[in-house]
């Protein structure tokens, strides 16, 4: 087993800890495997040689079987048991929560449905389709809400002290359990919902009930200024306790002579439940894809965060990396945990491999395009044709001059497109809704397929000389306003105090009336307090301004090292001033509020 990480060394055989080795890089990984059969040093090299050419961003690299370090280095200054935020993999980490605690009879039958145990909060004419919402449909991500990860409604869920409120105010758009869609804050509400029939913060009940046994010591668990821990993205977790956690699911949730999570949840939860392309698979939080021919169950958090679990070559892989917002490129990573893989040779057989299914290829076109009016609906027609017709004019036509989409422009976009067209790539789209902003502005929320998988599109449109184009974001194309100096040097001072780290300044800004999405002044310090080391405000944009008499309304967006670009709306919003001094007031909504487009 690997609990205490003493390790044999494979030639010598002496127990001892990993000390003593330089500190070279930035993404961990780590590797165990009982195989009798290990690749020789020079193989190791190899691979540390392919990660400095290939994965800028790993941290440290440690493979080992079972209870024997066979090689080990590390990156750019990366320590073998520093702990770091590992997002997405906190939802892996949560559906064996759901497991124990239904074992437990401290969680809700997964045939029990939203509208069953939150009539009183989810909106009258929302309350028939949450009677199909079932507990299940949210550990697999098909919930069929209204959500874009990169979007409207992630803003609003982040940003809200209330953040099972804010989801339950999401009207239902596709059938449940029918469509796969990538959804942080459902993630997060089961987390509410464990904490409520637990009676206990999902910090206490991970603590007693998996990390402890397991040996895990110093867990974080995040609530953004919230009574319950974020359980789509909050945990903070070191690379060896990861590897731990591994270790229990390739081991069908045993650990010692202890059975910590049931083997039948392990087998549930790691089972594919919904395809969501060719490659990749959805079960009860946790990924499926093939590795090396092999079948492969993964936890995958932005960045390059992630345990790989091989359990036919009984090996774990599990890598953490330099954070980032946009996720970065995965390919490098698939490619490296086939090369390892790859040093472990041992046959798979055929029958456990996913077989991928594209969803794509079940979709009415021609049904989901006629959900739009026919100005709008012609645009995506033209637009997809210009993919199945390989012409990339007819694709860029379909494009605003004024278009940028996350500081993307039509320019940046046309290089993305001609390679993508080069390999035969084609987009379809499933229709969720069309919102209209104003006279030539409206709000596309759908998902796009292609031979990338999928991904919620969140894109807003632009009618130009009668014709509906792509415009990206809302302020796409907008030359920013000119700031009066009053306000120039109150952002300034903000950006000023937030990089002294200074709390006392940063809160001094801040209107005692504030509220933003149910967050008040405490609250708001709780919430920046409780932020990692590394996440600072490092710019304020500001794209549309309103003067008035008592101070200012903003849109705009602001620059987190970690998260990077927040829509400033959903934050801070408006700035008031207060005895001659400005201050934020927030955007002044509480969080019943927050279903408004």
């Amino acid at each position: 087993m690997f609990r205490d990480f003493f390790f044999q060394d494979s030639r010598s055989g002496k127990l001892s800890r990993p000390a003593g080795k330089t500190l070279r890089a930035a993404l961990v990984v780590v590797v165990l495997q009982s195989s009798s059969a290990f690749a020789n040093e020079e193989s190791f090299s190899d691979l540390d040689r392919w990660i400095e050419g290939n994965a800028g961003t790993v941290r440290a690299l440690i493979v080992a079987d079972s209870d024997r370090i066979l090689h080990e280095s590390y990156f750019h200054g990366a320590k073998p048991h520093e702990p770091q935020r590992v997002h997405s993999v906190t939802k892996s980490v949560l559906s064996l929560l759901v497991g124990i605690a239904l074992k437990k009879g401290m969680f809700p039958k997964l045939s029990t449905t939203l509208g069953h145990l939150y009539p009183d909060q989810i909106a009258p004419n929302d309350l028939s389709a949450y009677r199909d919402v079932r507990l299940d449909h949210l550990l697999s991500m098909t919930g069929g809400q209204l959500w874009q990860e990169r979007g409207h409604s992630l803003w609003v869920w982040a940003s809200s002290l209330d953040r099972r409120n804010a989801m339950l105010q999401l009207p239902v758009v596709t059938t449940p359990g029918a469509t796969f869609r990538y959804n942080t804050g459902s993630s997060d509400l089961l987390g509410h919902i464990l904490a409520d029939h637990t009676g206990q913060p999902l910090h206490e009940f991970a603590a007693r009930n998996l990390f402890a046994p397991l040996g895990i010591e110093n867990a974080v668990w995040l609530s953004n200024g919230s009574t319950y821990d974020n359980a789509g993205a909050g945990l903070i977790l070191s690379p060896r306790d990861l590897a731990k956690i591994g270790q229990l699911v390739l081991n069908r949730g045993r650990w010692g002579n202890r059975q910590v999570v049931p083997a039948e949840w392990i087998d549930a939860s790691t089972a594919v439940r919904i395809p969501v392309n060719s490659d990749l698979g959805y079960g009860y939080q946790w990924w499926r894809r093939n590795l090396d021919d092999c079948a492969a169950v993964a936890a995958w958090g932005r960045g390059g965060q992630f345990i790989i679990v091989i359990p036919e070559r009984n090996l774990v892989t599990v890598v953490t990396s330099v954070p980032s917002i946009g996720g970065g490129n995965p390919t490098p990573y698939w490619e490296l945990f086939k090369r390892i893989a790859d040093l472990f040779p041992d046959p798979c057989s055929a029958e456990r491999r996913y077989s991928g299914a594209d969803p794509a290829t079940q979709l009415n076109q021609d049904e989901e395009l006629a959900k739009l009016p026919d100005d709008v609906r012609r645009l995506f027609e033209d637009f997809i044709l210009g993919f199945r017709e390989r012409n990339l004019e007819k694709v860029m036509r379909k494009y605003s001059s004024r278009f940028s989409a996350g500081g993307v422009t039509k320019a940046q976009r046309r290089p993305m497109w001609r390679r993508y067209i080069a390999n035969g790539g084609t987009l379809a789209y499933a229709v969720d809704s069309l919102h209209d902003i104003d006279e030539d502005i409206r709000l596309f929320h759908g998902t796009v397929y292609g031979d990338f998988g999928s991904s919620a599109s969140d894109t807003y449109l632009i009618r130009e000389d009668g014709e509906w184009l792509f415009l990206g974001d809302r302020d796409a194309g907008s030359p920013l306003p000119v700031l009066p100096t009053e306000l120039e040097e109150f952002l300034d001072e903000n950006l000023d105090a937030h990089e002294a780290g200074d709390m006392d300044r940063i809160m001094a800004l801040v209107s005692d009336q504030y509220l933003s999405n149910g967050v008040d002044k405490a609250a708001l310090r709780r919430r920046l307090a409780e932020r990692p080391s590394n996440l600072g405000l490092e710019d304020i944009t500001v794209r549309w301004l309103l003067p008035s008499e008592n101070g200012y309304q903003l849109r705009g967006d602001l620059a987190y090292s970690e998260i990077g670009r927040v829509p400033m709306q959903y934050l801070y919003g408006h700035i008031g001033r207060e005895m001659e001094k400005l201050r934020w007031i927030g955007n002044q909504q509480s969080s019943a509020r927050m279903r408004e487009f």
